[in-house]
């Protein structure tokens, strides 16, 4: 082995264990913060904030939100959506601790990965714009703070931190594990928001998700990504990635969803969604752009 390997493996170990050290100092900050904090984690004036959580998951999202609730810019309303009765009537204790920050945890039909945007966008006025954000994530302080500029640089776009470019090649969509991720910061049709990371959906585009229901409940059940950028095509609403290249941020340990990962990328289950959602019209849509 040269010395070049060496030096790079060496460098790889440095920083794995620069991420695991960063990942248990902000674990221990966020579990404090949730026992003896008492900061408001709403504010006036950002955006609506909103996810889910289900099952065993429960007993760790509050690491989540306490990382949004560290960011500086806070959120006008944060909404966490549970499904099951039984689990709105006994939280947790640190969820119970961060309704008395300020945090709503609201009842909701079983939408599957789709509960972190539709029961808002059907159900309370819309206005601000609406952030999405998933249970397993460990966001940076400057987090929606670099959304909520995004949104005022472009107020009619979909902003985000992740997203690929839907693969078209000779007229035909491409298998979705082989779309480029890492864009630069040209909007288009053509991309495609990575949830993730985070999105922000401005308030024309929450109207028309509003107006189509409950209709993904027969076509893309699990999969919530494509519904809305379908949405965001023939709405003619354009995404952004704010950044020149897509960003990644830590995840909270044990709380990865490989199930759903495995049923919607591995086994081939978005682009059968794809298949039965883009029509010819949309793809000439997306290479117009």
């Amino acid at each position: 082995m040269g010395r070049s390997s060496q030096g790079s493996k060496l460098t790889r170990k440095v920083r794995k264990y620069r991420t695991r050290l960063l990942r248990k100092c902000l674990l221990l900050r966020y579990a404090l913060v949730n026992r003896f904090g008492s900061r408001k984690v709403v504010a006036e004036g950002g955006p609506v904030v909103s996810l889910t959580s289900y099952s065993t998951r429960l007993s760790k999202v509050h690491i989540t939100l306490e990382s949004i609730a560290a960011g500086r810019l806070l959120p006008s309303r944060l909404i966490l959506w549970v499904d099951e009765e039984k689990t709105l009537a006994n939280l947790p204790a640190p969820l119970r601790r961060l309704q008395a920050r300020g945090l709503e945890v609201k009842r909701c039909n079983n939408y599957g990965p789709h509960k972190k945007y539709f029961p808002y966008v059907q159900g309370e006025r819309i206005g601000a714009p609406l952030v999405t954000a998933d249970d397993d994530v460990l966001y940076p302080d400057t987090w929606l703070a670099g959304l909520q500029a995004a949104h005022e640089q472009t107020p009619n776009q979909v902003v985000c931190y992740m997203a690929k470019q839907v693969g078209i090649e000779e007229g035909v969509i491409q298998p979705y594990h082989g779309w480029v991720t890492q864009l630069d910061k040209t909007p288009s049709v053509r991309n495609f928001a990575i949830g993730v990371s985070g999105v922000l959906y401005p308030a024309v585009l929450q109207d028309v998700l509003k107006r189509a229901g409950e209709a993904f409940v027969e076509v893309t059940p699990k999969a919530d990504d494509i519904w809305l950028h379908w949405h965001a095509l023939r709405s003619g609403v354009r995404v952004r990635q704010i950044s020149d290249s897509d960003e990644h941020f830590l995840s909270v340990p044990g709380t990865q969803d490989i199930a759903l990962y495995s049923s919607n990328l591995k086994q081939g289950g978005n682009d059968l969604v794809i298949a039965r959602l883009y029509t010819t019209d949309d793809i000439a849509t997306m290479l117009k752009d």
